[in-house]
Order: C-alpha cells, then sequence, then structure tokens
C-alpha cells in the first residue's frame, strides 16, 4: 500500500482513509471473512463485504444475486403499476403502457447492464 501512497502524493492526489473500504473478491468461500490488514496513513481500513459502487451492491463471489434481488423488486413495483393501469374505467392504449414501461422499469434493468 505504501507504493499506492507514494504514486498518488507524487501526482498530488491522497487517499482518504475515512472513506476507504477493502472488499476480498474471490471465488473461495473459506476467504470471504478474511480481513486483510490494510492501512492508510496510519489508519486501518474497514472490511466491507457487499460494497455498493455507483448504485450496484457487489458480493464477494460476484454472483450479483443481492442486486438482482434488489432490481427484480423495484421493477416488480412498476410491473404493478402496469397491471392496474388496463384495469381502470377510462382503459390505457397498448402504445401508452409501453412508453410508462420503458420510463419505469427499463432504466432499472439496463443500469450497469454490461458488468
Amino acid at each position: 500500500m505504501p507504493d499506492v501512497v507514494n504514486f498518488l502524493t507524487q501526482r498530488g492526489m491522497t487517499i482518504s482513509a475515512a472513506k476507504s473500504s477493502v472488499t476480498v473478491f474471490t471465488l473461495d468461500p473459506k476467504k470471504f471473512c478474511r480481513h486483510p490488514t490494510t492501512t492508510v496513513n496510519g489508519a486501518s481500513l474497514p472490511l466491507v463485504r457487499k460494497p455498493k459502487i455507483l448504485g450496484v451492491r457487489f458480493s464477494p463471489p460476484f454472483t450479483f444475486a443481492d442486486y438482482a434481488r434488489q432490481i427484480a423488486g423495484k421493477v416488480g413495483r412498476c410491473t404493478n403499476v402496469l397491471k392496474a393501469l388496463p384495469d381502470t374505467s377510462w382503459g390505457c392504449a397498448k402504445e401508452t403502457l409501453t412508453t410508462i414501461l420503458q420510463a419505469l422499469a427499463k432504466p432499472h434493468v439496463t443500469y450497469a447492464e454490461s458488468i
């Protein structure tokens, strides 16, 4: 870690220990709970098992199961709205339902799809 700190210091940058954490990504379940000792400027960095980076929740074995459940919940609420609209007394056109689907559900599904 001193090499990283020196590299950043030479370029006028610093690492904030208060905003930093350590996450272990591995396929070996025995290593999920291992907390590597990492210090920055004398401060020990905490272990975060499931960090949230740019809105995406990562898991140690890269299964993304938690993130998929979260998205399924959000999309489920959107589909409940879509199910209720055609049942109203005034009805709802297919084009309107498609537009609502694209506005409500599609952003949740397509965000971070390339990961």
